[in-house]
């Protein structure tokens, strides 16, 4: 016990034989103990057992799933009456219906003024009678920036796509160009490879002037 006293204090004093170290040491103690905090003031960060426990039941079927399943999952997909039970299996609602949507798409870039664009986008918004996408080939920094700065795209009022594939289909790379199309939903989703692309227009038209030479086309 006095070896263990006497290492103790060699330790906190100084080799002269000052011993004000330990005063020192009791000081750092003191101001440990107050910051130190309970831990029970952090239980409120952690889920409580009730909430785990519902997440745990909530998803337990995810780790039944094997090979066979998948494989089953695979199969029902080819028919509609497996995607129809498959959707309500996940989504518990009814599978959207199949509906063929009529679609303007306007292909631009960033070498489009801007006014133009935001014209456009401005007037797309009043849309009732068709869906409304604005189409890039391709991105960089300075498109992004550039879309960032048009109003109808910054409040998400106008959905952008980017699909070169839009641009192969009408065989085009000159921009701006309004595209009348008829797509296919399957699911609730539009796709491109289900659309029909009737007419096109280029130049820096007004969107209310496209849709007139549109309806011309349709009355044909």
């Amino acid at each position: 016990m006095i070896g263990l006293f006497l290492g103790i204090t060699l330790m906190a004093c100084s080799l002269d034989g000052r011993c004000n170290e330990i005063e020192q040491v009791k000081k750092d103690w003191e101001w440990l103990k107050e910051k130190q905090k309970d831990v029970s003031d952090f239980e409120k960060l952690l889920p409580s057992k009730q909430k785990i426990e519902e997440v745990r039941n909530r998803y337990k079927n995810l780790t039944r799933f094997d090979g066979n399943l998948i494989r089953q999952f695979e199969e029902a997909l080819l028919t509609k009456e497996g995607q129809k039970r498959i959707w309500e299996m996940f989504f518990k609602k009814d599978l959207p219906s199949q509906q063929k949507v009529k679609v303007i798409f306007y292909l631009f870039s960033r070498s489009v003024p801007k006014k133009t664009v935001e014209n456009v986008f401005k007037s797309a918004e009043k849309l009732t009678d068709y869906r409304f996408y604005g189409v890039l080939q391709g991105i960089d920094k300075k498109t992004i920036s550039y879309l960032a700065s048009i109003e109808s795209f910054k409040k998400g009022k106008i959905t952008v796509k980017i699909n070169p594939l839009i641009f192969e289909k009408v065989g085009t790379s000159v921009v701006p160009v309004f595209v009348l199309a008829e797509c296919r939903e399957d699911f609730g989703v539009l796709r491109t490879k289900n659309c029909s692309f009737k007419a096109s227009l280029y130049g820096d038209v007004s969107l209310s002037f496209a849709l007139k030479k549109f309806e011309e086309v349709e009355k044909r």
